[in-house]
C-alpha cells in the first residue's frame, strides 16, 4: 500500500472514532448520564382517582318524577368537578347547572328550568379519558326516569265500589252478597256494602247482589236507579226479572232454564272488558256436565244493549247498555252460582278434568268485574294478588303419607334449599296401626328436624289419611280434649271407626308442635277430602290455611274463605283455601321433563292472572325428584316461590289492608283505614291502572299521616309497594 492511501485509511478511522464518541456523548447527556447537575428529572405517569357511582336519584326507572327536582349523583369518593361536566350528559338535552358537595360525593344538576312533563329521560356517564389526571370518573353509567303528567282539571273522583244488598229485600240468604263480597276481596278492589239505594247512588259503580224480580224495588227506587245509570253512573246486576228495568239494562225479556252447561266470552266485540281472556278455557268456560243437571241461568232478548257473553244455545248471557251518559251490565247467572257454589265444589260437575291443568271458570267472572272496574274508575286501584312486584306466586307442598316419603325428605328438602325455595312439608302423624300402614311417624322426627333447618314448614295432613274423611257419619265432628293416647281410630274394611274431625286435627297439630317446636297453622286432608265440619274445627284449634281443595274442582286457582258447614247459606269463615293446581299425578309412561311441562304450562297461563299455583308431590320416587329439579330451572321470569304459611300470611293480611283512594285532577290520594296492621306485610302491593298518566300519588294511614312507598312500573299501570308507615 502506498503511503498516500495509508495516511488516508488513518484519517478515515480517526474521523469514525470522534463521531462515535461525539454520539455517545449526546446519549449520556440526553439521559441524565455523566453526573453532575446536567441532569434531567424522569416525567410521572399521570395520577387517576377513579370513581364510580354508587347511587342516583331519581333512581333508574323512577316514575312520576317532579317536573322541578334536581339530579343528583352519588359517588364512592370525591370527583372533580371539571370531571362531571366533561363526563355527564343529558337526553333530552337538559340547560342547567353541574356542583359538587365533597362531604357526600355526590353531584347535583340543578335544572335552568323545569323538566318537561311526561318526559324519559336518560342520564349518561362517561369514564374519563385516560389522559386525565386528578379525580375522575372511573366507570361507564347510565339510567332513565320519567318525569308525572302534567296536571289536569279533571274534578274528584272516587275509587270505591258499593254493594248494594237487596237480600234482606228477597227474604234470600247472603250467599249473593258473600259471593260479591268474596270476588272483590280476591280481585282486590276497595268497596262498601249498604242496603239503601239512596246510599248506594253516592258511589260511581254500584253491584246488585240477589236477584231483582217484581217487588224487590219500589218505584221510587227503581226511578232513582235509572237516573243513577242516566247520568253517568255504572250498575251490574244479575238475575233480573223485573220488566220495569228492562230499559236501563237494554233488553226485552229473560228466560230461565237449567239446561245451558258452557258460555262463551264474545272477545271479537271486545273494547277492552275481556282483555284478561286469551286461552281457550277462558273464553269457553263450563257451568255444568251437561243435560239438565246444571245451574239455573237466564238468558236475555237483546234490545239496545250489547251482546258480552252466549250460552251454548247462542242466547244472551251477559249484556252490557248504554244508558244516557253512563252504563249498566246484566249477568244471566246468579253471583252465589258463579262463585261460591263453584268455589266450594258444589258445582254441577262442571270441572273439565281433576288435575295439572287450566280450569278458570269462576276466575273469568271475577276478572271481569275487575274490568268493568277499570273500565270506569279514573286511575283504578286494587290489591295485587302477587307478593311485591312479582307476577304470580309458586307454593311447592309435599304430602307425607307413607314410610317411602319420608325416606326421601332430606333430598327434596336439599334440593328445594339450592333453589332458594321455602316448601310445605304435610305431615300424617300416623302412629297407629291398620290395614292402611303402620306407624311411620314416631321414627321420623328427626327428618322433620332436618327439614325445618333447611327453610321448610311443617303442616298438618291428619293422624290416619282417611278416604272417607268427607263421610260426615264415618267421621263425625267430634269434640277436643284428644291425645295420642286417648284417640285411637283405624281403618278396615274400607270404613274409618274411632275417627273425628277433631281427632284428626287436634292430635296431628298438637304432635307435630310439641315434637317439632314448631307453630302449625295449615291444614290439609287426606286424599282432599273434605268434611263439613272441617271448615270450624280448624278455626276453632286455631289453623288459619287450609289446602283441602282442588283448583280444577273449585274451578278457581285463587285462595278463597270457606264457607261454614259446607253450606252455601252460611256465613264466610276465617280460614283460607289455597287451591291445589298442579301434582305428581301426571307421572306414568311419562318421558323425562314431560310433567314439568305440564306443570309449567298450567303456572305460565296462572302468571298471566296474577293468580298463585300450589304444586304436590308425593316425595317417594327418584324420578320425581328430577322432575321437580327440571320444573324449578325453568320457573318464568316474575314467578316467586312462598311455602304455604307465609303466602297465606300475606294473603290474610292483604285482605286486612283495607283502603279507599281518590282522584282530583289526576292526583292520587290513597287513604288507609285504621284496621292496618303495622308493620305493614312487605308482600303487599298496590296496582293502579293506567298510573303513568297521573300527576301525584300519595299514601296516608288514617289520621293523615305520609305512607313511605317505592313505585314500580308495569307497562302503563304502576306498582305501589314496600309500604312503611311513620
Amino acid at each position: 500500500m502506498s503511503n498516500p492511501e495509508m495516511l488516508h485509511k488513518q484519517l478515515f478511522t480517526c474521523a469514525k472514532r470522534v463521531g462515535q464518541l461525539l454520539i455517545l456523548s449526546i446519549y449520556l447527556t440526553s439521559c441524565g448520564g455523566g453526573g453532575g447537575s446536567s441532569e434531567t428529572p424522569v416525567t410521572p405517569p399521570p395520577v387517576r382517582n377513579k370513581a364510580v357511582v354508587v347511587e342516583t336519584i331519581p333512581a333508574e326507572n323512577d316514575v312520576l318524577i317532579n317536573i322541578a327536582t334536581p339530579i343528583d349523583i352519588s359517588f364512592d369518593r370525591t370527583v372533580d368537578l371539571s370531571a362531571i361536566n366533561a363526563s355527564v350528559s343529558i337526553s333530552p338535552n337538559v340547560d342547567g347547572q353541574w356542583s359538587f358537595d365533597a362531604t357526600t360525593n355526590t353531584a347535583r344538576f340543578t335544572p335552568a328550568q323545569t323538566l318537561s312533563y311526561f318526559q324519559s329521560y336518560t342520564v349518561s356517564v362517561s369514564e374519563s379519558p385516560s389522559t386525565t389526571n386528578g379525580n375522575v370518573i372511573g366507570a361507564d353509567y347510565s339510567w332513565s326516569f320519567q318525569t308525572q303528567q302534567a296536571p289536569t282539571s279533571a274534578g274528584l273522583a272516587s275509587a270505591e265500589i258499593v254493594i248494594l244488598d237487596l237480600t234482606q229485600r228477597n227474604g234470600s240468604s247472603r250467599s249473593s252478597t258473600n259471593s260479591v263480597s268474596q270476588a272483590l276481596d280476591i280481585m282486590g278492589m276497595p268497596y262498601v256494602v249498604t242496603e239503601d239505594p239512596t246510599a248506594a247512588i253516592s258511589y260511581p259503580i254500584i253491584i246488585t247482589s240477589s236477584y231483582i224480580s217484581t217487588g224487590t224495588l219500589a218505584d221510587s227506587e227503581k226511578i232513582l236507579l235509572a237516573d243513577f245509570v242516566e247520568n253517568g253512573g255504572v250498575l251490574v246486576s244479575s238475575s233480573l226479572s223485573d220488566q220495569d228495568l228492562f230499559a236501563v239494562y237494554g233488553v226485552s225479556d229473560q228466560n230461565r232454564i237449567n239446561t245451558r252447561s258452557l258460555m262463551n266470552w264474545n272477545v271479537e266485540t271486545d273494547d277492552g272488558l275481556l282483555a284478561y281472556f286469551d286461552d281457550p278455557k277462558e273464553i269457553t268456560v263450563s257451568l255444568g256436565k251437561g243435560g239438565t243437571d246444571n245451574i239455573f241461568s237466564r238468558s236475555y232478548t237483546v234490545n239496545t244493549a250489547t251482546e258480552i257473553a252466549q250460552y251454548d244455545d247462542n242466547s244472551a248471557a251477559i249484556v252490557s247498555n248504554q244508558y244516557g251518559s253512563g252504563t249498566s251490565y246484566l249477568l244471566g247467572l246468579s253471583f252465589t252460582d258463579i262463585i261460591l257454589r263453584n268455589q266450594m265444589n258444589m258445582d254441577y260437575s262442571a270441572q273439565r278434568s281433576f288435575m295439572n291443568d287450566f280450569e278458570p271458570t269462576t276466575d273469568t267472572f271475577m276478572l271481569f268485574l275487575r274490568a268493568i272496574y277499570n273500565k270506569h274508575t279514573t286511575n283504578a286501584v286494587w290489591k295485587h294478588t302477587s307478593p311485591d312486584v312479582s307476577e304470580s306466586t309458586l307454593i311447592v307442598t309435599h304430602d307425607i303419607d307413607s314410610q317411602s316419603s319420608a325416606d326421601w325428605v332430606d333430598l327434596f328438602a336439599d334440593l328445594e334449599q339450592q333453589f332458594d325455595v321455602s316448601a310445605t312439608y304435610n305431615v300424617t302423624t300416623h302412629y297407629i296401626s291398620d290395614e292402611r300402614d303402620g306407624d311411620f311417624y314416631t321414627m321420623n322426627i328427626a327428618i322433620y328436624q332436618s327439614a325445618l333447618g333447611k327453610g321448610h314448614v311443617m303442616s298438618s295432613h291428619s293422624v290416619g289419611h282417611f278416604p272417607d274423611f268427607n263421610d260426615d257419619i264415618n267421621v263425625p265432628k267430634g269434640g277436643p280434649g284428644n291425645t295420642m293416647e286417648n284417640y285411637q281410630p283405624s281403618y278396615h274394611d274400607n270404613k274409618s271407626t274411632n275417627a273425628t274431625v277433631y281427632g284428626e286435627l287436634e292430635v296431628s297439630k298438637d304432635l307435630l308442635e310439641d315434637d317439632l317446636s314448631v307453630e302449625v297453622i295449615t291444614y290439609r286432608s287426606g286424599h282432599l277430602a273434605y268434611n263439613k265440619y272441617q271448615t270450624e274445627v280448624l278455626e276453632e284449634l286455631g289453623y288459619k290455611y287450609d289446602s283441602s281443595f282442588a283448583a280444577n274442582d273449585s274451578l278457581t286457582n285463587f285462595p278463597f274463605r270457606l264457607l261454614y258447614g259446607n253450606n252455601l247459606s252460611g256465613p264466610l269463615s276465617s280460614i283460607y283455601t289455597l287451591p291445589l293446581a298442579i301434582s305428581d299425578s301426571t307421572f306414568g309412561d311419562t318421558s323425562a321433563g314431560e310433567s314439568a311441562q305440564i306443570w309449567l304450562d298450567v303456572l305460565v297461563k296462572n302468571t298471566n292472572n296474577n293468580a298463585p299455583t300450589v304444586l304436590l308431590i308425593h316425595p317417594n320416587r327418584d324420578y320425581k325428584l328430577a322432575e321437580l329439579e327440571i320444573f324449578l330451572q325453568q320457573l318464568p321470569e316474575g314467578v316467586v316461590a312462598r311455602n304455604m304459611d307465609a303466602f297465606g300470611d300475606y294473603w290474610a293480611q292483604r285482605d286486612a289492608f283495607d283502603f279507599n283512594a281518590e282522584t282530583e285532577n289526576n292526583a292520587l290520594t290513597i287513604t288507609l283505614k285504621d284496621n292496618i296492621v303495622t308493620p305493614i306485610n312487605s308482600d303487599i302491593s298496590l296496582r293502579i291502572n293506567d298510573g303513568m298518566h297521573l300527576n301525584n300519588i300519595s299514601v296516608l294511614d288514617h289520621l293523615g299521616n305520609d305512607v313511605s312507598f317505592q313505585l314500580s312500573r308495569k307497562n302503563n299501570d304502576l306498582i305501589l309497594h314496600q309500604f312503611a308507615a311513620q
